[in-house]
C-alpha cells in the first residue's frame, strides 16, 4: 500500500472515483489532517496552508477534496480526473432527459390534436377514408424514436457542447 493509498483510505469513499459524492464532516476532518501533515512536511507554505484550510471548511463533494490534495500525494499510482468535467455527464443526462420528454410530449400532443381534428371533420361530413393525421403523427413518432434510440450519441454530443461552452467562457474571462 502506498502513501497515496493511505491518504485516500481516510475518506468515506475514494475522492478519485466518487467525485460527486457529498463530503461528510469526517471527510473534512481527514482533509484537515492531510493539509496539516503537508504543512508539517514543508510541502505547503503558511499562506498556502491557510488558503486550503479555508476552502476545506466549505468542501461539499469529494471531488473538491481531491482538488485540494491532488498535488500533495505521490503521482505514481494516482490519477487526476478533470475537475471541470466532473459534473458534465450528469448535466448532459438531465438535458437529454428533457429533450426526450419534449419529443414524447410533442408526439402525444400532435397525435391527440390531429385525431381530434380528424374526428371533428369526419363527423362534419368529410370522408372517413381521408386519414391525413398519419403524416404529422408519423413525423413526430420518427423524431421521438430517433431521440430515444440515439441516447448515447446524443448525451455525448450534449456533453461535448457543455464542455465547449465552458472552454469558450473560460477563454473570454
Amino acid at each position: 500500500m502506498t502513501a497515496s493509498d493511505d491518504i485516500w483510505s481516510t475518506f468515506s469513499a475514494d475522492p478519485r472515483t466518487s467525485p460527486t459524492l457529498k463530503a461528510t464532516d469526517a471527510d473534512r476532518d481527514a482533509l484537515g489532517a492531510v493539509l496539516r501533515e503537508a504543512f508539517a512536511d514543508g510541502r505547503l507554505t503558511l499562506t498556502e496552508y491557510d488558503k486550503r484550510v479555508d476552502v476545506a471548511l466549505g468542501v461539499g463533494t469529494l471531488g473538491q477534496v481531491h482538488e485540494l490534495v491532488a498535488d500533495l500525494v505521490a503521482a505514481a499510482d494516482d490519477f487526476t480526473p478533470n475537475p471541470v468535467a466532473l459534473d458534465i455527464q450528469p448535466k448532459a443526462v438531465v438535458k437529454y432527459g428533457r429533450e426526450l420528454r419534449n419529443a414524447r410530449n410533442r408526439f402525444v400532443f400532435l397525435t391527440v390534436s390531429s385525431v381530434a381534428i380528424w374526428l371533428a371533420t369526419s363527423l362534419a361530413g368529410a370522408p372517413w377514408w381521408a386519414i391525413w393525421p398519419v403524416v404529422p403523427i408519423g413525423w413526430s413518432w420518427l423524431v421521438y424514436r430517433s431521440t430515444r434510440d440515439n441516447a448515447a450519441t446524443r448525451i455525448k454530443d450534449i456533453a461535448d457542447n457543455i464542455a465547449e461552452t465552458r472552454r469558450t467562457t473560460r477563454d473570454l474571462d
